[in-house]
């Protein structure tokens, strides 16, 4: 503002043109005390902004002038409250606060399905929160209903001064008042209306919300679950070989591993040989392959049998019957000549004394076999008078073999009781090579079972730690990796070769050679009580008192191969910590999280009406403008205190379309509720 100086003094005098005044932050300076200047400028200047004096430098420097400057912060609240008031004209003028409801009301509902995805299947009491999940559900679903209250009671009101468009009775206002502020009101309005109206819709979602909160609850529910647990152990002996199980003692004889006879003779007299397992819970899984529930694949031995009565004979009428193909009359089995009512016959490394009744191939992967040649009693005659004992007798002659062979196993351990089933055997032959005495059983498999994944085996031209086994020539390579190896020497993975040694074979068939070759069960005293018989323990058990057949014969030679699977697995397991277990997973009941999917489909639906409710309303408010003209008041109560008031009072403010005209029109407005000659009327105090 441009100044001049006063001719009778020194000092600044200020110009009086409103126009010129310094409201743009420049000083204004006055002579103290008696000097100050009675120009008001427009812009409001604080007292506290009065605190600078200083020494005109144009005039007397003893005088002394108070400069005043307009602050910048009076510029900055006026800009505030210009934006303020911005806002809150948007917010009472069209429906984003109803918007912004329905999309709280839509993020609480995500949040909620998202808590319940994560949660489910979880561990009740291991929930990474200070609160319970029950608890967090009850906020979210507090969260969706209060969201949804207020597009819905906005609605409605608004609905109400569409509904007065027409004539209507003046009861109806109080009814669609009464619907917007709570659940008893909006059931009377969805009877007086008969759903025949948009408000209606309103309505029934106020009612229906009542019913978020136990709909909500119901979502969960706590069920038994397994989980695995931490620090325990889960594992499974597993076998890839069959090597030093045996000892080579001279002269092609060898003797077999005291665990391994001790195996043995369990599986002759009983079923109580298992597999030794690590479970610390008690309940254990272990990885299966895809499409499967194969686990894992073991070296072990199988078992069956064949019935070969059709090649028994028998000397004329007596009792006594013989298989040709074991020898003459005096090695069959009947009392006219001995009291011998059963025999057992065991057969050289890898031979069939009747190989035409088993499929092809099964000699050549033969470790062992035997025949059992009997006689059966028919016990529902024997013991009627005036019958011979020849009479009620037959035959029965049988040939089991065991073989060696690579088992895939399902495994799973339940209340501390192992269960296995074999899905599969592939049997284990003996290469056709001269460099495979040392190893007359060896397989090299085309892909393999790893923690429950199939993986093709690869052999490499190099030793290395995944491929440390060596073959050659059809047999395992013995001189190891630092000697010189031939160009065609090729390394495997420990997992994918399975070989039996030949000091084990020895073993095996020096021990059970001698449990079953020539082995007799003879009658012990009458010829009517065969139960008293006389022979090894287990070959009492072939006989079963005379009632053996082939099942029970195959029964009592599988539990053999049993025993023996189970000390194979256990032996071999010794040698590696790594390779010899299949480790799993040991799994302890817990408290989880059951989400009951279908119980979140009500607020969900909810949640939706509340949204198609708003976007309609707001549709059909806007196409009535046209009409009717702007009337956005939804439950503003300024409107019918507008649409009651004096006359004069009325005509002052204006029309007012919008709510925040009335708003603006009502803070200039002190009225009193006073009797008139027409009623009561709002009107202006004395």
């Amino acid at each position: 503002m441009p100044a001049k100086e006063s001719p009778n003094r020194g000092s600044f005098e200020i110009l009086s043109q409103a126009a010129e005044a310094p409201c743009d932050g420049t000083q204004v300076w006055y002579e103290e005390p008696n000097e100050r200047s009675n120009h008001k400028c427009p812009t409001k200047i604080e007292p506290n902004v009065l605190s600078v004096v200083e020494t005109d430098p144009g005039s007397n420097p003893n005088r002394k002038y108070t400069g005043l400057k307009a602050s910048n912060q009076t510029k900055s609240k006026d800009s505030v409250d210009a934006l303020l008031k911005k806002i809150a004209i948007s917010l009472a003028d069209s429906w984003i606060s109803e918007a912004l409801g329905c999309a709280v009301a839509i993020i609480a509902l995500i949040c909620l399905i998202s808590v319940l995805r994560h949660f489910d299947g979880s561990v009740w009491t291991n929930l990474p929160l200070h609160i319970s999940i029950n608890a967090l559900v009850a906020v979210l679903a507090a969260v969706i209903k209060a969201s949804i209250l207020l597009p819905v009671a906005e609605g409605i009101s608004q609905l109400k001064w569409q509904w007065f468009s027409d004539i209507k009775p003046l009861t109806d206002f109080d009814k669609f008042d009464r619907a917007s502020r709570g659940p008893w009101g909006s059931l009377l309005l969805v009877f007086h209306l008969q759903s025949r109206h948009l408000a209606a819709l309103g309505s029934w979602i106020t009612i229906l919300a009542l019913a978020i909160d136990p709909f909500t609850q119901q979502i969960l529910r706590p069920i038994s679950c397994q989980k695995v647990s931490t620090n325990s152990v889960a594992r499974i002996p597993r076998a890839m070989n069959m090597i030093g199980i045996g000892f080579h003692t001279g002269g092609g004889t060898a003797v077999l591993s005291p665990e391994m006879a001790a195996a043995i003779y369990i599986g002759l007299i009983s079923e109580q040989s298992v597999t030794e397992y690590e479970c610390s819970t008690g309940n254990c899984t272990f990885p299966s392959a895809p499409g499967s529930n194969a686990n894992f694949q073991t070296f072990a031995m199988q078992s069956s049998c064949v019935d070969v009565t059709n090649e028994t004979r028998r000397i004329q009428q007596s009792s006594v019957y013989y298989i040709p193909r074991l020898g003459n009359f005096s090695t069959g089995v009947g009392v006219d000549i001995t009291p011998q009512i059963l025999r057992t016959t065991s057969t050289g490394h890898k031979r069939l004394q009747f190989p035409e009744y088993w499929p092809s191939g099964a000699e050549e992967s033969t470790l062992f076999s035997f025949t059992v040649h009997t006689l059966t009693v028919d016990w529902a005659h024997a013991n009627t008078s005036n019958v011979f004992f020849k009479d009620v007798v037959h035959p029965f002659a049988t040939e089991c073999r065991l073989w060696p062979s690579i088992q895939t196993i399902e495994s799973s351990i339940q209340l501390s009781n192992l269960k296995e089933t074999v899905l599969s055997a592939e049997p284990v032959s003996g290469p056709n090579s001269p460099g495979s005495f040392n190893y007359p059983f060896l397989h090299i498999s085309t892909k393999t079972l790893r923690n429950g994944t199939w993986e093709p085996c690869t052999y490499s031209s190099n030793y290395s730690i995944k491929t440390p086994v060596g073959v050659f020539n059809n047999t395992l390579w013995a001189n190891g990796y630092n000697s010189d190896v031939p160009d065609e020497l090729q390394w495997y993975p420990e997992d994918c070769i399975w070989a039996m040694d030949q000091d084990t074979e020895w073993a095996l068939l020096t021990f059970l050679d001698d449990r079953f070759d020539q082995k007799t069960l003879k009658l012990a005293y009458s010829l009517r009580n065969p139960s008293a018989s006389d022979g090894e323990f287990w070959i009492k058990n072939l006989y079963r008192n005379g009632t053996t057949n082939l099942d029970s014969v195959e029964a009592f030679t599988a539990r053999l191969s049993r025993a023996m699977s189970a000390s194979i697995r256990l032996l071999d397991s010794k040698k590696s910590e790594k390779s010899g277990f299949v480790q799993g997973d040991a799994m302890q009941t817990e408290t989880c999280v059951q989400v009951r999917w279908s119980w979140v489909a009500f607020p969900a639906s909810i949640v939706a009406m509340t949204c198609v409710f708003l976007a309609v309303t707001v549709w059909k408010i806007y196409r009535s403008e046209a009409k009717y003209g702007k009337r956005t008041w939804k439950s503003s109560s300024l409107a019918v205190l507008f649409g009651g008031l004096d006359e004069a009072i009325r005509q002052r403010c204006g029309p007012m379309a919008r709510q925040s005209e009335m708003l603006t029109c009502a803070k200039d407005l002190e009225l009193s509720l006073r009797p008139q000659q027409n009623g009561w009327r709002l009107t202006k105090g004395d």
